[in-house]
């Protein structure tokens, strides 16, 4: 799974990228995750290639208008916005689903709902064939 990440900081992209590396290696294998970073300027270039795109609270408004976009570049982007516990509420939640935003989460969710989402994002992916199943490992013998 290609995972864009976007903020508008690079401090802000590591905190975010901090929640993907919480995972167990087993999850993180499994879900066979490829990470990107990005600032806000320059997402709109690396979001052909993702998967999901995950939008950082350090965005604020201009992530509902960095969703707008992807959706109409990509459709079949997944979108997951995290937002300033302040924000965290109705108010955000009509803001994202009306872009097209799969899930919000405040700052302070725990990497396990975070874990849960793309799980079952990747579910659907398996259900559609957009997974890989399996590695190939090539092993050369010494002796040709």
């Amino acid at each position: 799974m290609k995972i864009l990440i976007v903020d508008s900081t690079a401090e802000a992209q590591a905190f975010c990228y901090r929640r993907l590396e919480s995972f167990s290696q087993l999850d993180k294998e499994t879900l066979d995750l490829q990470v990107r970073l990005s600032n806000d300027q320059e997402a709109m270039k690396y979001m052909t290639e993702a998967d999901v795109l995950i939008l950082g609270s350090g965005l604020g408004q201009t992530g509902v208008v960095l969703a707008k976009q992807a959706m109409v570049a990509v459709p079949w982007l997944h979108i997951i916005m995290f937002v300033t516990d302040e924000l965290y509420g109705g108010g955000a939640f009509r803001a994202a689903q009306a872009v097209g935003v799969r899930k919000v989460f405040p700052d302070s969710a725990s990497p396990i709902d975070f874990l849960q989402e793309l799980v079952g994002i990747h579910a659907e992916f398996r259900r559609e064939g957009r997974t890989r199943e399996g590695k190939i490992i090539a092993i050369a013998h010494a002796k040709g």
